[in-house]
């Protein structure tokens, strides 16, 4: 079975994304890593090195996620999660190890809040867990967007693609909110808009637990 992919940009117009995108990781992107490593005093790439990946012969897995262009995001989401919103993360070591569903509410109008789990994830628990994302379908249709977020191990959100990163003990956040949750204007904060129960029928079809997270502050 092959992953569900929305239909987006052409493969010329992708081809020429990659090209940007390579170019400006190749300018930027080791310079940035190295100055959040002297910041955060932490080894960014070791810790990468500790997440279970699933790397096909090119180097990336069957839904794109590259752990080379995903230490660059790291390397800013870790700035902004130490230093810019000075994240304070309570009952990490509560997650489990193998797959897990991290199901959480959704404001802020930018997903910041996915970030900053992700991230917390990836530098507050131990081991490691570079989390997957689903998102929505249409972002799969913006130009660059359509390439930097599977790199990053963001999936567009389908029931095959769940059961898929779960069969293969992947951590999975889910908004169940989707846009409607980051649409909610400052006087309905933390008030939980109507979402649907599908993350319930797939913890139940693929016995996996569910870690409920509150994001507060965004």
């Amino acid at each position: 079975m092959r992953p569900h992919h929305a239909h987006g940009p052409d493969a010329a117009e992708t081809q020429s994304v990659e090209r940007s995108l390579e170019a400006l990781l190749g300018t930027f992107g080791d310079r940035m890593v190295q100055r959040a490593e002297r910041m955060l005093g932490e080894d960014l790439d070791a810790r990468m090195r500790r997440v279970l990946l699933h790397p096909n012969e090119t180097g990336v897995d069957p839904f794109g996620f590259d752990p080379g262009t995903a230490r660059y995001v790291l390397a800013l989401s870790a700035f902004l999660h130490r230093f810019y919103f000075r994240t304070e993360v309570h009952g990490i070591e509560r997650v489990p190890s193998g797959r897990v569903l991290v199901i959480a509410n959704h404001s802020g109008q930018i997903p910041l809040d996915g970030m900053m789990i992700g991230t917390s994830l990836m530098l507050d628990a131990e081991p490691p867990r570079f989390p997957r994302s689903m998102v929505e379908r249409w972002s799969a249709e913006l130009p660059f967007v359509s390439v930097l977020f599977p790199r990053c191990g963001q999936v567009v959100g389908s029931p095959e693609n769940a059961r898929r990163l779960l069969e293969h003990e992947e951590a999975l956040v889910v908004f169940p909110e989707g846009s409607r949750g980051i649409s909610k204007t400052f006087e309905h904060r933390y008030q939980m808009v109507d979402f649907g129960l599908g993350f319930m029928r797939l913890a139940l079809e693929t016995g996996t637990p569910i870690v409920p997270v509150a994001v507060i502050g965004a």
